[in-house]
C-alpha cells in the first residue's frame, strides 16, 4: 500500500463515482423477463423483452492532508504532517442467472425425451439400442462376447423409465422438495443428449460493499532524520446469492494494516531506512442455510452424517449432477484469523561510479482458520456409466444414477477442522548500479531467500509417502494382493510432522540464490537510440493454501473419499445409496479400516520453484516526441509446483494390463468402495498400525513441473505535444506448460493428468497462453479555451465552458486462452473424474464468422475412443490445450471536463464508457464431453457499462 504524506498547505478532495443499471447495457445472456422484464405490465412472460438487471454502485470518500496545527512548530516551522482518506463503496448487482433443473417427467423417472434417434454400437451379446438408453444397474451380469472378451451387460429399463420402487429414498425426498431441488421456471432448451439446459431463470442481486480509512502521520526530528506511521483497516461484507435461492454465501471480513518507517540520512550519500509493517486478515462466511439454522441432513435423513446436525454445523449437503446445477452446499461455516509481521531495513549509498543498495526482511506469517471442508457431505454424479452399459458409448444418463443413489464419488469429513499455521521467510539483497561509462551502465544484483515452510503448533500435521513409485500397473495394482500380507517398498504411508517427516513436511532450502543482470547503453555515444537487457533468477514460494490440503489426512483427520465408479460396470456395491454405512468412521477393529481417505501428499524434497528471465529491446526516438522500441522477453519456470492425482487405473477397456476384477474370487472384497476392483487401482491401500486402510483419490504435490514463455514486443509512444499522448503495444508470444495451476480453474486439466505414468504427455500450450495481444492508449487534451489553439481569447465563463476538456480511450485486441477437452465424469472407471480426454479426430477450431454460442469449436472433432470402436475404453489422442477459446476485444472511452476556480480549487467531472461497443466478450465454453452442452457458451463478462465521476480537489 502506497499512501501521500501531508505537506505545508491544506489539501485534500472528495470524490464519487456512479453507475447504475439506467446506464447499462443488457448482457449477451440476460435474457430473464421473469425477474427484469423492460415492461412489467406485459403478462407474457415468454415473450416480452428483457432488459438489464438492477445494478447501483457508489464509491464515494474523501481524503485531506496538512500540517498538524496542534503540534507546536518549532525552529524552522511545521515539522508535523497528516493525511488521512475514507473511501465507502456500496454495489448491488441483479443476476440474471441460466441455470438448468430437471423436467417434471425426468424427476418421474421418466427419460423418454432422452431416447435419440441415432443407435449405439453393440453390446457384448451383439444388441444395439438408441442412443440415451437407460439400463438397470441390478441387472449386471458378465457374459463373453464373440471376440472371447469377458463383459457386463444390462437389461434395459422398458421405455426409459426408471420404477419408483427403484428411486434412492434420500434423491426422492431432494426432487419432491422446491427448496432444494427447484421447478423449472421457462421453456429453455434441449442438450444434445435430451437433457433440458437453460430452464431456470434467478434474479436475485449480488450485495459488495466496504468501508476503508487510513491515517498517515510524518514527522521530521531534524534534516536527517525524518519518521512516518500509517493505520489502515477496511470492513467489507458480501453476499452471493449462490445458484438457488436459500444457499447464498454471506461473506464478512476485515482487514488491518499498520506501518512505521524510520528514515536516517548519515552522511550526503548514505541513507538508512527502516521500516515496519503488521497486516491482520479476519473473515467470517457462512451459508444462507447454515445462517437461517435450515437442517436439510436431518429432512432428507442421510444415514452416516448424523454429526452434522450438531450446532456450528447444521446446513445441507452439495450435490452435483452433470448437465444440471449443482444443488446445496457442503463445507463452512469458515472463520480466519491471520496476521502478518514485516520487518525491512535497507542501506543506500553512493560510492564513486556505483550506487549500492543492501538489505534485508523477514515476513512471519500466522494463519488460524476453522475450515470444515465436506462437513455435510458431498455427492457427485458425473458419470453415466452407471445406467449405461460396459464399453457402449452414447448410454446412461447422470440424472438417472442419482435418482438410483449411485454417485461416481460421494465424500466427508468428519474430525478436525482447525488450521493453525506459523511460516518465515527471510529475504536480504545487493543491488549495485555501476555507470561504467556515459553512455553504458550495469546493474548488478544478487537476493537471498530462505523460506520455511508452514508447520503446524500442534504438530498434528502428515503426508503422505511412497516409500519408492509403482513404475507401472504390472508391477503395482493387484500385486498388492500379496502385500496385505507381506511387506512391500510399493506400499505408502501417512507420515507425521516432527516425526517420520520435518516439522514442515519438507525440507528448508538454503542455496535459494537469485543473481541479476541488467545494462543500458547508447551505442555511438548518440542519446536517441538506448539498447536494453537483462537477465535473473527468481525463485517462487508455493501458496499455503497449497500446504492445507495436507491438514486434511489421517491422523488428523478422518477423510473418506468412496469412489463407486471403479465398479460402475457391474452390480452396485453395499453403499450404492446417498448416505455412509458407518456413522463416525476409524481404523475400527480391523483388519480393514472403516473408512477411505482421499490423502494429500508433500514430498519431503520438494523444491522451490525458480524462473530464470531475460529481456533485450531496443528504443530509439523519433522526431515529434515519439518512441519506438521493438524487444524480446523469455522466461524458463523450472520445478514449477503441479498437482496430480497420482492413484488412479487404468481405463477399463480391453486394451487394459489389469481387466475387470469383479469375479476374482482370489481377490478380497471388502478393500475399500471399488469392491475388487480396488485393486485395479495403482496404490489400492496403505497400512497404519498394522489395519489396512483402502486409498481413494491421492493428490501429490511435486515440483516437477515446467513453463516456458517467448515473446516478442513493439510499443510505439507519443510523449505529449499539442495535448495528446498515445501508447500502442503489440505482443507476438507463445507459453508451454505442463502443469495447470493448483486446483485447475481457467481451461485446463486441474490435478488430473491423464496417464499418470506418461507425464511428457501433458505438454501443451500453458493455460496464460495467448498468442496475439494489441493495445493501443490514448489522452488527448482538447484544444479549446484561453491561450489554446481554439477559443484563445476566452475569457470568464465561456472559458470556463470550453476550457478543461479530455478525451481518453484505450482499445485492447486479444486472442483466445486455450482449452483442453476432457471427458466428463468417470467413463474409463479410473476413480477419478475429467481425467480422461476422447481422440481428436480433426482440426477443431472453427473460422470466427462460423462461431457460434451453440457450438463455438468443432465438437465432432473430439470423440469418445468407444463410439469409434465397441468396449475400446482407453486414454485419447486429444492432448492438453488442444482448442482456442473466445478472444478478448475492449474498448473503454472516457470524456472528462475539468474546472478550476482560482488558483487552489478545481472541480473534474468524468464520463468513463466501459466497452463502450457492448461487445459480446464470451466466456470459455463447455469442455465436457459428454454433457449436453458440449461446445456451447453460457456467460460473458461485462456488456458496455457507463460510469459518472465527480472530484472536487482543493
Amino acid at each position: 500500500m502506497v499512501t501521500k504524506s501531508g505537506t505545508k498547505e491544506l489539501h485534500g478532495g472528495l470524490w464519487e463515482f456512479l453507475r447504475n443499471d439506467a446506464f447499462q447495457a443488457r448482457r449477451f445472456f440476460d435474457r430473464n423477463s421473469r425477474s427484469f422484464p423492460c415492461d412489467s405490465s406485459d403478462p407474457n412472460i415468454n415473450t416480452r423483452a428483457a432488459c438489464a438487471p438492477p445494478f447501483k454502485q457508489n464509491q464515494f470518500g474523501f481524503n485531506l492532508g496538512g500540517p498538524m496545527i496542534l503540534v507546536p512548530k518549532g525552529a524552522g516551522g511545521r515539522k508535523t504532517f497528516f493525511f488521512t482518506t475514507y473511501e465507502g463503496f456500496r454495489q448491488t448487482r441483479g443476476n440474471a442467472t441460466l441455470a438448468t433443473v430437471p423436467g417434471d417427467a425426468q424427476k418421474r423417472g421418466d427419460f423418454s425425451q432422452n431416447l435419440l434417434t441415432a443407435s449405439t454400437g453393440a453390446d457384448a451379446l451383439g444388441r444395439t439400442f438408441r442412443r440415451g438408453q437407460l439400463f438397470e444397474p441390478l441387472s449386471s451380469r458378465q457374459v463373453t462376447d464373440a471376440s472371447g472378451r469377458t463383459r457386463f451387460v444390462r437389461d434395459p429399463f422398458p421405455g426409459n423409465q426408471i420404477p419408483s420402487s427403484r428411486f434412492d429414498p434420500v434423491a426422492r425426498k431432494m426432487l419432491d422438495s422446491p427448496g432444494f431441488i427447484p421447478a423449472p421456471n421457462t421453456a429453455g432448451t434441449l442438450g444434445g443428449n435430451g437433457n433440458p439446459s437453460q430452464n431456470f431463470f434467478d434474479g436475485r442481486s449480488t450485495t459488495s460493499n466496504f468501508d476503508q480509512f487510513s491515517a498517515r502521520i510524518d514527522h521530521q526530528f531534524s534534516p536527517n532524520d525524518t519518521v512516518f506511521g500509517r493505520f489502515s483497516f477496511q470492513d467489507s461484507n458480501g453476499y452471493s446469492p449462490n445458484t438457488f435461492p436459500g444457499f447464498g454465501l454471506q461473506d464478512n471480513q476485515r482487514q488491518l494494516n499498520v506501518t512505521t518507517s524510520y528514515t536516517k540520512v548519515l552522511t550526503p550519500s548514505m541513507i538508512n531506512e527502516f521500516r515496519f509493517g503488521y497486516q491482520g486478515w479476519f473473515q467470517i462466511t457462512g451459508a444462507e442455510d447454515y445462517l437461517a439454522g435450515k437442517n436439510w441432513l436431518a429432512d432428507f435423513g442421510i444415514r452416516g452424517l448424523e454429526y452434522a446436525t450438531e450446532a456450528g454445523l447444521i446446513g445441507s449437503p452439495a450435490v452435483s449432477v452433470t448437465g444440471f446445477s449443482a444443488w446445496g452446499n457442503g463445507s463452512g461455516p469458515n472463520k480466519a484469523r491471520n496476521h502478518t509481521f514485516q520487518p525491512i531495513e535497507v542501506l543506500s549509498f553512493n560510492k564513486g561510479k556505483h550506487f549500492i543498495r543492501v538489505g534485508g526482511e523477514l515476513r512471519a506469517v500466522v494463519i488460524d482458520q476453522t475450515r470444515p471442508d465436506t462437513s455435510r457431505g458431498s455427492f457427485t454424479f458425473d458419470t453415466a456409466a452407471w445406467t449405461g452399459i460396459d464399453g457402449v458409448g452414447n448410454t446412461g444418463n447422470e440424472l438417472a444414477a442419482f435418482e438410483l443413489g449411485l454417485a461416481r464419488q460421494k465424500a466427508r469429513v468428519v474430525s478436525d477442522f482447525q488450521t493453525n499455521y506459523r511460516t518465515r521467510e527471510w529475504g536480504a539483497f545487493i543491488q549495485d548500479d555501476y555507470k561504467v561509462f556515459r553512455n553504458l551502465t550495469l546493474n548488478l544484483g544478487l537476493r537471498y531467500m530462505y523460506f520455511t515452510p508452514p508447520y503446524t503448533t500442534d504438530n498434528k500435521y502428515g503426508s503422505f509417502v511412497y516409500p519408492a513409485q509403482c513404475p507401472s500397473y504390472a508391477a503395482c495394482s493387484t500385486q498388492f494382493v500379496g502385500f496385505m500380507t507381506k511387506d512391500s517398498p510399493y506400499v505408502p504411508f501417512h507420515g507425521v510432522a516432527g516425526k517420520d517427516l520435518p516439522r514442515s513436511l519438507t525440507k528448508t532450502e538454503k542455496n535459494d540464490f537469485g543473481p541479476r543482470f541488467g545494462f543500458a547503453w547508447q551505442p555511438f555515444g548518440k542519446p536517441h537510440t538506448v539498447v536494453r537487457g537483462g537477465y535473473g533468477i527468481f525463485y517462487d514460494t508455493v501458496g499455503l493454501n497449497v500446504y492445507g490440503d495436507s491438514l486434511l489426512n489421517y491422523p488428523r483427520v478422518v477423510e473418506e473419499q468412496l469412489n463407486l465408479g471403479l465398479q460402475q460396470n457391474g452390480p452396485p456395491p453395499a453403499e450404492s445409496f446417498i448416505g455412509f454405512l458407518v456413522r463416525n468412521p476409524g481404523l475400527g477393529p480391523g483388519p480393514i479400516a472403516q473408512f477411505e481417505p482421499g490423502p494429500n501428499g508433500f514430498p519431503p524434497d520438494f523444491h522451490n520453484a525458480y524462473v530464470q528471465s531475460w529481456n533485450f529491446g531496443i528504443q530509439h526516438q523519433l522526431p515529434g516526441q515519439m518512441l519506438i522500441e521493438v524487444g524480446y522477453v523469455g522466461t524458463k519456470t523450472t520445478r514449477l509446483e503441479r498437482q496430480e492425482q497420482s492413484n488412479t487405473a487404468e481405463p477399463l477397456g480391453f486394451r487394459a494390463t489389469i481387466p475387470d476384477l469383479t469375479n476374482n474370487t482370489s481377490i478380497p472384497t471388502n478393500v475399500g468402495s471399488g469392491g475388487r476392483n480396488q485393486f485395479r487401482r495403482l496404490v489400492p491401500f496403505t497400512k497404519e498400525n498394522g489395519i489396512i486402510v483402502p486409498l481413494g483419490n491421492v493428490f501429490l504435490e511435486s515440483s516437477t513441473g515446467f513453463a516456458n514463455y517467448n515473446g516478442g514486443t513493439v510499443r510505439f509512444e507519443k510523449r505529449t505535444t499539442g495535448g495528446l499522448t498515445f501508447i500502442t503495444t503489440y505482443a507476438f508470444s507463445k507459453a508451454f506448460s505442463d502443469a495447470p495451476g493448483f486446483g485447475g480453474g481457467g481451461a485446463g486439466t486441474g490435478g488430473r493428468i491423464q496417464n499418470v505414468l506418461d507425464r511428457k504427455s501433458e505438454k501443451g500450450l500453458a493455460e496464460l497462453h495467448h498468442k496475439h495481444r494489441f493495445t493501443t492508449a490514448a489522452v488527448y487534451e482538447l484544444p479549446f479555451g484561453k491561450g489554446r489553439r481554439f477559443g484563445a481569447g476566452a475569457s470568464g465563463i465561456v472559458n470556463h465552458v470550453i476550457s478543461g476538456w479530455g478525451l481518453d480511450g484505450i482499445l485492447t485486441l486479444q486472442s483466445g486462452y486455450p482449452m483442453s477437452i476432457v471427458r466428463a465424469g468417470d467413463p474409463g472407471a479410473v476413480g477419478t473424474n475429467s481425467a480422461l480426454r476422447p481422440d481428436l479426430v480433426c482440426a477443431p477450431d472453427l473460422p470466427r464468422g462460423q462461431q457460434t454460442v451453440d457450438k463455438f469449436f468443432k465438437t465432432e472433432c473430439y470423440v469418445a475412443p468407444e463410439a469409434l470402436l465397441t468396449g475400446d475404453v482407453r486414454y485419447g489422442t486429444a492432448g492438453r490445450s488442444t482448442a482456442m477459446g473466445p478472444g478478448i476485444i475492449g474498448t473503454d472511452l472516457s470524456v472528462r471536463k475539468l474546472t478550476s476556480s482560482g488558483e487552489k480549487a478545481r472541480a473534474e467531472f468524468r464520463a468513463e464508457f466501459f466497452n463502450a461497443a457492448n461487445h459480446a466478450n464470451f466466456a470459455t465454453p463447455n469442455r465436457n464431453l459428454g454433457d449436453g452442452n458440449f461446445g456451447r457458451v453460457t456467460d460473458t463478462a461485462d456488456p458496455r457499462i457507463i460510469q459518472f465521476a465527480l472530484k472536487i480537489l482543493f
